[in-house]
C-alpha cells in the first residue's frame, strides 16, 4: 500500500532518531542543522556566509531508520528559498 505517512505514524515507527516533537509537522519533520562544511574542505563550521552559487554540505542532528519499503525525501524550508537558498 503505498501512503504518506503522518507525524504519529513516523514516531510511532521510529523512524528518525534524535527527533524532537516540536519539529514535526502534520507529515513531516523539520531537520536541524548539525554541522557545515565548504566543498572541498572537512573544515567544520557553525555558520558560514554563502557566497552567491556558493555550495556547502550540511550534516543534521537526526538520523533516519529507514526499512527497505519505505521512502523518505527533503526539501528546502519555504522560508530559506524566499531568501534564495535552494537544496
Amino acid at each position: 500500500m503505498n501512503a504518506l505517512l503522518n507525524h504519529e505514524q513516523i514516531k510511532k515507527r521510529k523512524l528518525i532518531r534524535r527527533d524532537k516533537w516540536d519539529r514535526y509537522g502534520i507529515a513531516s519533520y523539520d531537520l536541524r542543522i548539525e554541522s557545515i562544511y565548504p566543498i572541498n574542505s572537512r573544515k567544520r563550521l557553525i555558520e558560514h556566509d554563502l557566497e552567491p552559487q556558493g555550495m556547502v554540505l550540511v550534516t543534521t542532528r537526526e538520523e533516519f531508520d529507514l526499512p527497505y519499503n519505505t521512502l523518505g525525501y527533503t526539501t528546502i524550508r519555504n522560508k530559506m528559498s524566499n531568501k534564495g537558498i535552494l537544496a
